[in-house]
């Protein structure tokens, strides 16, 4: 049986990043600010070739998509994903693309992508104050193995005295 040039498969979700601050207090009363969000519509303009091809499989935000402002003497910044609607093979990584601004303190870590999963790991650490930390987020293994819907999640960035 012949196949109908007209029943391609047709894909259109959005991929919607919402982006939260949670700050924790260890033993001192760090502070955090999350300012930022993302969202990557995927639809027919995004086909790595000609109708009948794969979609382009990764996705990358602004340098400055998301900007951290940050104060304790001493921390260490954490990032997890937190799933509303997500698929597993969706991949979602940070990076942080600037040393944002302070008088005197010191940020270390995180200027590489690194994968961001549903359990917390360390993204950076830093002393001092510090505003506008510039961090990139990247999206990957889009497919069209993907089926076609709206996936969501959140980033959430928590503060540790350290």
């Amino acid at each position: 049986m012949a196949k109908n040039p007209r029943s391609r498969r047709r894909w259109a979700p959005a991929v919607a990043l919402a982006v939260l601050a949670q700050a924790v207090c260890v033993s001192a009363a760090p502070s955090i600010t999350v300012t930022g969000s993302w969202s990557q519509t995927i639809g027919s303009a995004s086909l790595s070739a000609a109708a009948g091809s794969d979609l382009v499989g990764t996705y990358t935000s602004a340098a400055d998509q998301v900007l951290l402002d940050l104060s304790d003497p001493r921390w260490r910044v954490s990032v997890q994903r937190v799933d509303a609607f997500w698929h597993s093979n969706l991949n979602l990584y940070v990076q942080r693309t600037s040393n944002g601004s302070t008088p005197n303190g010191t940020i270390s870590g995180g200027t590489a992508y690194q994968s961001v999963t549903t359990s917390a790991q360390s993204f950076f650490t830093g002393t001092k104050n510090f505003s506008n930390i510039a961090v990139q987020i990247q999206l990957s293994g889009v497919s069209l193995q993907v089926p076609p819907a709206t996936y969501t999640t959140g980033l959430t960035f928590t503060i540790t005295h350290i």
